[in-house]
């Protein structure tokens, strides 16, 4: 439980060293309970973290750790619907979020009122092309939940749905309510940066780039090169001049065939 509870710190505040913390702790109660699910989802979760935040001391290990410790939580407890979730969010890191969408379907069939996995399905679901679907799930999981301890993930979760559906508004609406309630949360930074060029609010988005820069430095230069979680390459080419030109790379007119 002090494993799960540092992986939350380390989310809410982008912070390496709760993550190695989270990690250190569930693999010291799994030498006392190699079966412990609660240890092996903190595993999972906290080598998602390290992926996805680019701070992990090796790729590979991590994903390998992660998915190792997802599939066996569920080898444990079939039921256990927090594993199935990891187990389908870990492949967005590697960019194929589509090898991953079955395991979060399950997850939300397992249990349909844990609003965390409707809000992620809805990530998925949009990053897998279902873009509407993607909305309706991750606006379905703030109303399922409107004062989860969790809450600033929803809303970045449909700040970038919102992106991937062109919606720019309502992405750096939902954005900017996340950065409200967590001004220490990195993704949604990013978010906001992505869609104010969309709505060709350039000086704006320049600003609010060099904020996001300092809240996550590790993460620069892999989003500027074009490593996004999604597949797709209309996403991927979108985001990543969206973001160039906010980082000062690209000419802002490059946006406009994009929008």
């Amino acid at each position: 439980m002090r494993g799960w509870a540092a992986a939350w710190v380390a989310l809410s505040k982008a912070d390496t060293v709760s993550r190695d913390q989270a990690l250190k702790l569930a693999r010291e109660a799994l030498a006392i309970d190699p079966r412990c699910g609660a240890a092996l989802r903190t595993i999972a979760f906290a080598q998602w973290q390290h992926v996805y935040s680019n701070s992990a001391a090796s790729v590979a290990e991590a994903l390998s750790e992660g998915m190792s410790a997802a599939t066996r939580a569920i080898a444990v407890d079939p039921e256990d619907h927090i594993a199935y979730l990891w187990k389908g969010m870990l492949p967005l890191l590697s960019g194929k979020p589509e090898d991953g969408l079955a395991d979060v379907r399950r997850a939300h069939e397992l249990n349909p009122n844990d609003a965390l996995v409707l809000a992620y399905l809805g990530m998925v679901e949009a990053l897998c092309g279902n873009k509407l679907k993607g909305i309706e799930y991750a606006t379905a999981a703030l109303r399922l939940s409107p004062r989860d301890p969790v809450r600033p993930s929803f809303l970045n979760t449909l700040g970038w749905v919102y992106f991937s559906a062109g919606q720019y508004s309502n992405g750096s609406d939902a954005a900017l309510r996340c950065i409200s309630e967590a001004p220490d949360f990195a993704p949604p930074r990013l978010c906001l940066v992505v869609n104010l060029i969309g709505l060709a609010e350039i000086a704006r988005a320049k600003s609010e780039f060099q904020v996001w820069r300092t809240l996550a430095p590790e993460l620069v230069e892999s989003r500027l090169a074009g490593q996004w979680l999604s597949s797709d390459p209309e996403y991927c080419q979108r985001a990543t001049t969206f973001l160039r030109i906010a980082a000062g790379l690209d000419d802002p007119g490059a946006a406009d065939v994009l929008r």
